[in-house]
């Protein structure tokens, strides 16, 4: 279900079972020049058994960090989100401070930085989030790797009118050589999210001017208060990056259209809609920019 580069030739996977099996991000496989060098899972009934991982990145084949849902072990004595660090030889676990579940991971400028949720894990509306450091203003979406603990980089998103503190989270977290950027919309989990939809807000992109996180102040009407920017990626060499924009309702279908669009740092958007003509071949899934020139979009139904 993801898949982080350590180098040319070697990459990690967080895998999903095979059907008829049901579960997602429990197990991990590191290949290496062509094959399988490493498998890694637990018993559910393990004293320190994984948790669910829907982020994965690598800084070389000696630094790689996996993350995923707000839990905890079974004694309930580590709570909050669920990490996996390799250091070149061995997987080590750990539960991260604040207990929002992770949606992306991403290395830039010596550290790797991290999107969050609202809520524990995607969709969850319902579980309580803990927070080893209180967030009075609402919720903290990114998180900066110092020493082993991902602490808040003091990001708040812009309050759009109408939409409360916890009404966005972060979905995407994207970097290449000179650009770290970040991606979301309405709140799919956390308290204030509807049972089996997303709150009411225009997406948003933000992208880091260091030392700031900076939410591009992109034209809402362009987009609604449905679509989210599920997946975003910075092209090289520019201040922009591509976005997929995709509404909750949308996710999965094979007959919807595509919008993907070029977000600017200065708020400038530029939509499309794909394929510009005949029948929708499924949502915006994911987006990735090779060069100012060209990009990649993968939809929900595989187009």
């Amino acid at each position: 279900s993801r898949i982080a580069w350590a180098g040319p030739e070697e990459f990690w996977v967080i895998t999903e079972p095979s059907e008829p099996r049901v579960g997602s991000g429990l197990a991990l496989c590191h290949f290496k020049d062509g094959v399988v060098v490493g498998s890694y899972s637990t018993a559910l009934q393990s004293p320190e058994p994984f948790r669910p991982l829907d982020a994965a990145a690598c800084n070389g084949p000696d630094d790689c960090w996996f993350a995923g849902i707000g839990s905890e072990d079974p004694a309930g004595q580590h709570i909050g989100a669920f990490h996996l660090h390799w250091d070149g030889t061995n997987l080590t676990s750990s539960y991260q401070p604040q207990g929002r579940g992770v949606s992306g991971l991403a290395y830039f400028n010596g550290t790797f930085y991290e999107s969050t949720l609202v809520g524990t894990q995607a969709g969850n509306t319902t579980d309580p989030v803990t927070l080893a450091t209180p967030e009075p203003f609402g919720p903290i979406l990114i998180h900066k790797l110092s020493g082993d603990t991902f602490a808040d980089a003091n990001f708040l998103p812009f309050p759009y009118p109408g939409t409360p503190s916890e009404g966005v989270e972060l979905l995407s977290a994207k970097a290449d050589g000179t650009d770290l950027w970040f991606s979301g919309g309405g709140a799919a989990s956390g308290p204030v999210a509807p049972p089996d939809g997303s709150v009411a807000s225009p997406p948003l992109a933000v992208h880091y001017n260091e030392p700031f996180f900076q939410q591009a102040p992109i034209e809402t009407s362009l987009f609604g208060n449905e679509g989210r920017f599920v997946d975003i990626s910075p092209v090289p060499g520019t201040s922009t990056a591509w976005v997929a924009d995709q509404a909750l309702s949308e996710r999965g279908s094979a007959t919807d259209r595509a919008t993907v669009a070029l977000i600017g740092a200065d708020g400038s958007a530029t939509p499309q809609t794909l394929p510009t003509s005949g029948a929708g071949r499924g949502s915006a899934q994911l987006v990735a920019a090779t060069g100012p020139e060209e990009a990649w979009m993968a939809t929900s139904a595989g187009w």
